[in-house]
């Protein structure tokens, strides 16, 4: 089998988990100087240490990004299949397969490797389907459906995550732990019926509800809990569970069914409102998702944490329900994400690695250190819907570097932003060294949110009080950004660059009591763009002259670009910040460059 370039030959070599240690798994070429330095609060940035290198093209990197696609193997199978119906699947929708995924699985893994082979048809599972070590599940036809459950109780609660807090809760529908040289591939589709199931629609009352905190009642199906206020529900204390000072070892966060942690387990709740991810494997090396379509998803659909040599090709996504990204790779490393569709109701592709005292120290005992996300390539993908088509965050403590998106095609009317980068001082972290090239905006996108093209949003649900968030106040490095050929002519574009934070984090000392972060927004560039037609306004003092053509915004004060203080052009009290730096752009057909 040949990959691109290069043959893969040495798959079952022993395989190094490099992405997930500390910034590790760097395999040459240029890195940053030091990523994990902006985490510590207290320490100043270095004079002496000279900025992370640049290459000759500092909007793109040919063979930066080469490097990055020549380390990630594709895994290999053993010439043999084992077919579901063979070990007592059924299909037509009423029968429980699981029992027959599990023995094919088990099987496969035994003989040392293969396929194993869902035929056309459409399968129930009543729980997760997990896969072990070199194991391809593979959906054969078009017509191959497999239905997961909708009873919480059909998931057992294995070592997981909840946006990016690691807790035991529901298993993913599609579960593998510590496995090497697995894959999805196929024709076919994965049904999280996290719908009404009626009407096969991807939108309408969610079973899987964590929004409303009530779904389907009745045996077989959700019970309805009462509405929790943020604090007290049960993602609410998974969050504060990760605060720095007061943290519970993940030992300690049992969810999902009969859970041992939680807001009314003394009053005899026996179940968590935690919906569980579709794809959600941990600490996995040598990854494939290819070919497989995955619709009705009560949460993230593909979340890999902790995985490295990981690739996400030719899948479509659909699924509108809430927090329904599409894929987030989860302190992950050494990914590519290419010829996909994405339709979601959330972010398209977001970037984690861990929040508050999770992402500083991404083990269970706090000790380990953050384990960012990094060497991600993303390319050749229609985005819809997503509310960052690419974000970073806002899960941001452990960092995130090195990231190459290009041929990027935006659809669909609730898009927020081409690329947003998510982050507050409660959170801290880093985001550095991102290039996005050859963005088109198609007919019909208008994100009508007052929102950037290019939204750096650092004061991302802060509301302007980071010293209230879990964890206290971290200083945060959004550093190093380029992007080029992003297209908007004659699709609705309030703005082309917003820049969202709260001024104090960035050394403003004109708020009485407010802290001083020394946070840094930095090394903001973009080129060769055209934009319009802009529909934002700025008013007195600072109006937009000509009225439409503004590039650039700052928003002080506001939460998740949200409307604020809009200016401009920034404060000379903000030394945190540095202009971004537009070269060939042009907003309403008014040139708005500021450098050559």
């Amino acid at each position: 089998m040949k990959r691109r370039t290069f043959v893969v030959s040495t798959i079952l070599a022993p395989i190094a988990l490099a992405g997930c240690g500390g910034g590790g798994g760097h395999h040459g070429g240029w890195v940053p100087t030091d990523p994990t330095e902006p985490d510590d609060p207290t320490v100043p940035d270095d004079p002496t240490v000279p900025d992370d290198p640049t290459p000759v093209d500092e909007f793109w990197n040919e063979s930066e990004v080469q490097r990055i696609v020549d380390s990630i193997r594709l895994p290999v199978f053993q010439d043999r299949e084992f077919f579901v119906t063979t070990y007592g699947a059924v299909p037509g929708g009423t029968v429980d397969c699981l029992p027959a995924f599990k023995d094919a699985i088990a099987a496969c893994n035994a003989a040392g490797g293969g396929r194993v082979v869902v035929p056309a048809g459409t399968y129930l599972v009543k729980g997760p389907i997990t896969l072990l070590s070199n194991v391809n599940l593979h959906l054969l036809s078009e017509n191959t459906t497999v239905m997961f459950s909708r009873d919480p109780r059909d998931y057992p609660t294995v070592l997981t995550q909840f946006e990016a807090n690691p807790c035991y809760n529901y298993s993913p529908f599609l579960y593998a732990k510590d496995a090497t040289n697995i894959a999805v591939t196929g024709k076919g589709t994965f049904d999280g019926q996290a719908g009404t199931g009626d009407d096969g629609s991807t939108t309408g009352n969610r079973t899987w509800s964590l929004g409303q905190k009530t779904g389907m009642q009745g045996t077989g199906a959700w019970l309805a809990w009462k509405a929790f206020n943020t604090a007290n529900s049960d993602d609410g204390l998974l969050k504060n569970s990760a605060n720095e000072a007061t943290r519970v070892n993940w030992e300690g966060r049992v969810f999902g069914a009969n859970p041992t942690f939680g807001y009314e387990f003394s009053q005899g709740r026996t179940m968590s409102t935690l919906r569980p991810n579709f794809v959600g494997f941990w600490n996995c090396q040598v990854v494939l998702i290819e070919g497989v379509r995955f619709i009705r998803s009560p949460m993230w659909e593909i979340a890999p944490v902790l995985c490295s040599e990981v690739t996400v090709r030719k899948v479509y996504i659909e699924s509108h329900g809430t927090n329904n990204d599409g894929v987030n790779p989860v302190c992950s490393s050494q990914f590519l994400i290419e010829d996909c569709e994405l339709n979601t109701g959330d972010d398209c592709v977001a970037i984690k690695s861990g929040r508050g005292g999770d992402g500083y120290n991404f083990t269970s005992d706090g000790l380990g250190g953050p384990r960012p996300s990094h060497d991600i390539v993303i390319r050749n993908c229609i985005l819809t819907d997503g509310h960052g088509a690419i974000t970073l965050g806002s899960e941001i403590s452990g960092g995130v570097y090195n990231v190459f998106a290009e041929n990027i095609t935006l659809k669909g009317s609730a898009v927020y932003a081409a690329l947003r980068l998510k982050t507050h001082s409660g959170l801290g972290g880093y985001i550095r060294n991102i290039y996005m090239r050859n963005v088109k905006m198609l007919q019909g996108v208008n994100t009508g949110n007052l929102y950037g093209v290019l939204l750096i949003d650092a004061n991302y649900n802060g509301f302007a009080s980071p010293a209230t968030q879990s964890g206290g106040v971290r200083r945060y490095a959004i550093e190093n950004i380029y992007a080029s050929d992003l297209s908007t002519e004659g699709q609705s574009c309030p703005v082309p660059i917003l820049v969202n934070m709260f001024r104090p984090d960035l050394g403003y000392t004109g708020v009485a009591g407010a802290p001083v972060m020394d946070c840094v927004i930095k090394g903001i560039k973009l080129r060769n763009s055209v934009f319009g037609p802009t529909t934002l306004t700025v008013t007195a003092p600072d109006v937009i002259d000509p009225p439409g053509t503004a590039g650039i915004i700052y928003n002080y004060g506001a939460r998740s670009g949200g409307a604020g203080s809009r200016y401009l052009t920034p404060p000379a009290d903000t030394p945190g910040l540095e202009v971004p730096t537009m070269i060939n752009v042009t907003v309403n057909g008014v040139d708005r460059s500021n450098a050559t």
